[in-house]
C-alpha cells in the first residue's frame, strides 16, 4: 500500500562531505535482488492517485511523480521488511522534467511514523547540489546541506543510489560517492520518493539490494488451495476489504467504499450480508443504518457470538463520528442497532497514524496493533482485557511476536489461542505478509515463533485483513490483485498446521422459574479451575437466548448477577474428555426468584468420590451464595446435600452421613466468609431422593430459603 505526504522547507544546519571521484564497487553491494520495479505494468501497487498537493501515476514505463504546491515537496513511500541490522543497498533512475532549479527530488528511506515525523532524505536539485537530511520525532538534522555535485545531470536521467551499511551510509550520484555519514537509529521501515515543490519527477526504476532471511512458514504450507472469490453480491465493481465472519459463519460484516487513494476517501460503508447455512450463498449486502456509517474510513474489528454486539473503528460523541481512530459498540436492541459507544481503555495512547484491533467473541479480549512507548517495533501487537465495566491497559505481547517493523491486522481466533496478524518485519513473499502464532499460557507473552501462512494465502502485494469462524477451517480475507482500488473479499482453506483449536458454540436461554419466563440480562462464563471470568454476553428480552462460544480445554460456569434471584448456572466440562472439532450444544440458565420456601439446586458444587472436601471450582459458586446471603441479612437458608442411590444394602446411612458432611462443609465455607451459622442449618438425605435414573444428577446441593 502506497502512502503519501506532505514535506515542509527546510533550514540549513551543518555540511559534511567525502573525497571526489570514488566509484560504486557492485562487488560490494548484497547480491540479491530483494525488490525491485520497472514501473512496466504496476505490479507493486504505485497506484495512481490525484490529491490537492501532489499526483502520481505509471505511464508509458516510467512513474510520474508530480508536487503541486508551491510552497512544500511531497513523499510517497511503501514498507519493506528490511532488517534495521542488516546492509541493504537502494537505487533510483529518474529525471526532473518540470521545476525549480533550487529544490530538491530524490530517495526517501528509513522513514517511521506518520506521527512521529521521522526519516532520511537523499535529495538532488537541477542547479548540481545535494543534500541529506535527517528527521528524528520532528525535529530537522541536516546531516549533509546543499553541496555543490558535478555529477548530477541537467540534461539527462540521475541515478540516486544509497548504501547502507553496518555503520554507516555511502551516498552516490551517479554511481559516485558523495557523501558518507555515520549510520543513524533506526526510523521505520518505509522506503520511496520525495518531488520537490511545483515539480515533477519521472522515475525510471526502483531497486533495493537486500540479502534477507528464509522464508519460516508452517509445516505442509502447499497444499492446493486457492482464493476463491465471495458470492452473492458480497465483491462490487469498487472497494471490498476488512471482512469479519461471525462465529456461527452465517453473517459476514465487511467495508465497501469509493476512495480516491490512500489518505483522500470519498465515504466507505459497513455492510452485511447472510446465509442460511454454510454452503448456501451469501444474500445481497444491505448497509448498516446511518448512526454507524457516518463517512470516514470504519471497519468491523469484532462479532459477538449471538451477532448482537459490533465492534468498529470510529471515536464517536452523543452519537456523532469524530473520527476514525478508536474503537466503539453498537447493539442490536429491540429490532435496531443503538447509537454508537466508544470504549473507554484504560491509559491507551497510540503514536502512530494508523491503529488495527481484533475484538474476541467473548466480548473479554481485545488484540490492538499500536504504538506506544513500550514498542519494540512501529506498531506493535498488545491485548487488553474486559473487566465488565472497562478495558485494562494494553499490554504488549512481547518480542516473540512484535519485529522491529509493523504488526497488524490481527485476528484472535475464537479458541482464545491462535494469532493470525500481518508483518512486514519478517522474511515474505510480498510487502506484508499473514503470520500464525500460539499462545503458551496465561501470561500473554508467551507465544510460538510466528509462521508464514505460505505462497498460497501471501502474494507478492501486501496480504491482510485474514479472519477466521468458529470452526477455523476456511480464512476470509481480501485481495487487492495490486490495486487498492478494487479490492475483493476472497475466502480459502486453512493448512491443518495453521488452523485453530477446536470451539463449541453453545446456545443457551435465561427463564424465570417457576413458568419459564424468557429474561433479558448479561450472563458471564467462567473458568471453574482458575476462577476467572473467560467471557461475557448478553440474553436477548425477547426469548432469553443467548450464544456463548467455548474453547474446550476447562470446565465452565455459566451463570449472571441478576438481582433478587437464585441463579442454577449449568455446567459444561471439557476437561475429561477429547473434543475432536467444532460443534454446539444447548443450555438452560435458571432464575428462581428469592422468596420463602424457594429452592435451588447449586449446579458448581464440586466434591472428590467419597470425600466431602469443597474443590478449588466449587468456589465461583460459593461466592455468589455468600453475596446473596450478604445482600439479605435477614435470610436464613437451608443446605440440602444428596448423593447418588444407594446401590448395597446398608450403604444408606453411610451416603446420608456423607451428604449432610458435604452440606455441612458448605456452611462451614460460608461462616468462614462471615455468615452467622444461625442463619444456615443443613439436611443430609443421602440417595433417599433421586430426581433422575442419571447418578450424576442425583449427586447435587440444593439450597432452600426458610426466611428472607
Amino acid at each position: 500500500m502506497i502512502r503519501t505526504a506532505v514535506i515542509f522547507s527546510f533550514i540549513l544546519l551543518h555540511v559534511s562531505g567525502v573525497a571526489q571521484d570514488k566509484k560504486l564497487d557492485p562487488d560490494r553491494l548484497p547480491e540479491n535482488v530483494f525488490f525491485e520495479e520497472t514501473f512496466v505494468d504496476d505490479r507493486n501497487q504505485w497506484s495512481d492517485f490525484d490529491f490537492d498537493a501532489a499526483s502520481g501515476t505509471v505511464k508509458d514505463g516510467k512513474y510520474l511523480f508530480k508536487g503541486k504546491r508551491y510552497d512544500r515537496g511531497h513523499i510517497t513511500f511503501d514498507s519493506y521488511a528490511i532488517d534495521p541490522t542488516s546492509e541493504f543497498y537502494v537505487e533510483t533512475s529518474f529525471r526532473i522534467i518540470l521545476g525549480p532549479d533550487n529544490h530538491g527530488s530524490g530517495l526517501v528511506l528509513n522513514h517511521g511514523s506518520y506521527e512521529k515525523n521521522s526519516g532520511m532524505r537523499f535529495e538532488i536539485a537541477q542547479n548540481k547540489y545535494f543534500q541529506v537530511l535527517l528527521w528524528e520525532n520532528g525535529e530537522l538534522n541536516k546531516l549533509v546541506s546543499w553541496t555543490p555535485c558535478k555529477y548530477v545531470h541537467t540534461d539527462s536521467e540521475n541515478k540516486l543510489g544509497v548504501f547502507v551499511r553496518h555503520k554507516t551510509m555511502e551516498f552516490y550520484v551517479n554511481d559516485f560517492l558523495v557523501a558518507t555519514i555515520d549510520r543513524p537509529k533506526y526510523q521505520g521501515t518505509d522506503i520511496g520518493f520525495i518531488v520537490a515543490r511545483s515539480s515533477i519527477m519521472s522515475i525510471d526504476y526502483f531497486r533495493i539490494r537486500y540479502n534477507s532471511e528464509p522464508i519460516s512458514e508452517i509445516d505442509h504450507p502447499v497444499n492446493g488451495y486457492s482464493k476463491v472469490p465471495l458470492k452473492g453480491g458480497i465483491n462490487s465493481t469498487v472497494y471490498e476489504s476488512d471482512a469479519v465472519v461471525s462465529p456461527d459463519g452465517l453473517a459476514i460484516f465487511f467495508t465497501r467504499g469509493t476512495n480516491q487513494g490512500f489518505i483522500h476517501v470519498e465515504k466507505r460503508k459497513i455492510m452485511y450480508a447472510e446465509r442460511v447455512s454454510k454452503q448456501a450463498d451469501w444474500s445481497n449486502p444491505k448497509e448498516l443504518p446511518e448512526q454507524i456509517n457516518q463517512g470516514g474510513r470504519p471497519k468491523v474489528v469484532g462479532v459477538s457470538a449471538d451477532k448482537r454486539k459490533l465492534y468498529f473503528t470510529g471515536t464517536y460523541a452523543e452519537g456523532i463520528r469524530l473520527h476514525d481512530k478508536g474503537i466503539s459498540l453498537s447493539e442490536f436492541k429491540d429490532g435496531k442497532w443503538t447509537a454508537p459507544q466508544t470504549l473507554n481503555i484504560e491509559g491507551f495512547t497510540n503514536l502512530d497514524y494508523f491503529e488495527t484491533y481484533s475484538v474476541s467473541a467473548s466480548n473479554r479480549i481485545m488484540i490492538l496493533a499500536i504504538q506506544d512507548e513500550t514498542s519494540i517495533g512501529e506498531l506493535d501487537l498488545y491485548v487488553s482485557f474486559y473487566d465488565g465495566k472497562l478495558w485494562s491497559k494494553p499490554r504488549n505481547l512481547g518480542k516473540k511476536v512484535n519485529s522491529y517493523a509493523d504488526e497488524g491486522s490481527p485476528c484472535l481466533a475464537p479458541d482464545n489461542v491462535t494469532l493470525y496478524f500481518t508483518s512486514n518485519g519478517r522474511p515474505g513473499y510480498g510487502k506484508e505478509d499473514v503470520f500464525v502464532t500460539r499462545r503458551l499460557d496465561n501470561t500473554w507473552s508467551n507465544w510460538t515463533t510466528p509462521k508464514n501462512l505460505g505462497p498460497e494465502i501471501n502474494s507478492k502485494f501486501e496480504d491482510s485483513g485474514l479472519k477466521v469462524d468458529a470452526d477455523g477451517f476456511y480464512a476470509y480475507l481480501e485481495r487487492d490483485g495490486g490495486n487498492e482500488l478494487q479490492t475483493e473479499l476472497c475466502r480459502i482453506q486453512i493448512p491443518e498446521y495453521a488452523r485453530p483449536e477446536p470451539v463449541v458454540i453453545v446456545h443457551g436461554r435465561v427463564l424465570e422459574m417457576p413458568d419459564e419466563k424468557h429474561l433479558g440480562t448479561e450472563i458471564y462464563y467462567e473458568d471453574l479451575f482458575s476462577n476467572t471470568i473467560e467471557g461475557y454476553a448478553e440474553s436477548s428480552s425477547e426469548d432469553g437466548s443467548f450464544v456463548l462460544v467455548l474453547p474446550t480445554t476447562t470446565k465452565y460456569g455459566i451463570s449472571t448477577e441478576a438481582i433478587d434471584y437464585m441463579v442454577e448456572s449449568p455446567v459444561i466440562d471439557f476437561s475429561k474428555k477429547e473434543t475432536i472439532g467444532f460443534s454446539d450444544t444447548t443450555v438452560k440458565v435458571l432464575l428462581y426468584p428469592l422468596g420463602k420456601g424457594q429452592t435451588a439446586k447449586l449446579n458448581n458444587m464440586h466434591f472428590d468420590p467419597a470425600k466431602y472436601e469443597i474443590l478449588p471450582e466449587s468456589e465461583a459458586e460459593l461466592k455468589r451464595l455468600y453475596k446473596i446471603l450478604l445482600d439479605h441479612p435477614d435470610m436464613k437458608i437451608e443446605i440440602h446435600g444428596h448423593t447418588e442411590v444407594a446401590r448395597k444394602k446398608g450403604s444408606e446411612q453411610y451416603l446420608i452421613n456423607l451428604s449432610e458432611n458435604r452440606a455441612g462443609a458448605i456452611k462451614n465455607y460460608l461462616i468462614e466468609l462471615g455468615i452467622t451459622q444461625d442463619r444456615m442449618t443443613t439436611v443430609g438425605h443421602g440417595g433417599k431422593d433421586p430426581v433422575s435414573t442419571d447418578q450424576n444428577l442425583n449427586r447435587r446441593v440444593e439450597i432452600k430459603i426458610l426466611n428472607l
